[in-house]
């Protein structure tokens, strides 16, 4: 068996980190503290796999893998300074999926497993 399957989906991953630096300032000594929060948010999640194996009567043998994609918005707020950054990117990656067992038991009914 000899196959490509190509995945995408849309996402809505997201998380947020509020965090706090104290310092002294070197112009009048006295602490100061500054605070600033960060986002990072998921749009999409794209793969594009191969997949190889063999068959035997009512039993599938196969492993995938391939090239993977996410859609990343990151920014950071900081009140302090009166600044916002963003940026956006796109991070590849892979997957790999196997050995993949799938026994076809009867017609209604299949049961499958990775090792």
């Amino acid at each position: 068996m000899i196959g490509i399957e190509g995945d995408g989906e849309a996402a809505n991953i997201k998380g947020d980190v509020t965090d706090s630096v104290s310092f002294t300032n070197p112009l009048t000594g006295l602490p100061e503290t500054v605070s600033g929060t960060a986002h990072a948010q998921t749009d999409w999640i794209a793969s594009v796999t191969g997949r190889l194996g063999w068959t035997w009567d009512r039993v599938m043998l196969y492993a995938k893998g391939g090239a993977a994609w996410a859609g990343d918005k990151y920014s950071a707020d900081l009140p302090a300074f009166n600044e916002h950054i963003e940026t956006s990117v796109t991070r590849p990656g892979w997957t790999v999926v196997g050995p993949f067992v799938y026994f076809d038991l009867c017609a209604e009914v299949t049961a499958s497993f990775v090792v």
